[in-house]
C-alpha cells in the first residue's frame, strides 16, 4: 500500500461560535477601547480590489492584472460600460 501522508499533522481547533458574533463583539470591543480592528475599511478596500482583479483576469482568460496598491479610497472607473479593476 502507497503512503501518501509522511510527518505530523496539526488539526487546529476551530470555534463553533457564530462568525458574525465574534466580528460584532471585536467590533464593540473597538470603540469601547478605541482600537484599531483586526478588518478595517483599509483591508476591505484591498480584497475588494483582489477580487475585483481576479474577476477582470477570469473574463481575459487568466490575463495578468496590475493591482493598484495605493492606500488612498478607490474611486470606481466605468468606461463604455465597463468597469475597470482599481
Amino acid at each position: 500500500m502507497v503512503d501518501y501522508r509522511t510527518g505530523d499533522m496539526v488539526a487546529p481547533k476551530i470555534s463553533r461560535r457564530e462568525a458574525l458574533d465574534v466580528e460584532a463583539a471585536q467590533f464593540v470591543e473597538c470603540i469601547r477601547t478605541r482600537s484599531k480592528p483586526i478588518s478595517d475599511g483599509a483591508l476591505g478596500l484591498r480584497v475588494a480590489k483582489v477580487l475585483e482583479a481576479s474577476q477582470l483576469s477570469l473574463k481575459n482568460r487568466g490575463a495578468r492584472v496590475e493591482l493598484d496598491t495605493d492606500a488612498r479610497p478607490a474611486v470606481a472607473t466605468f468606461t463604455a460600460g465597463q468597469r475597470r479593476a482599481a
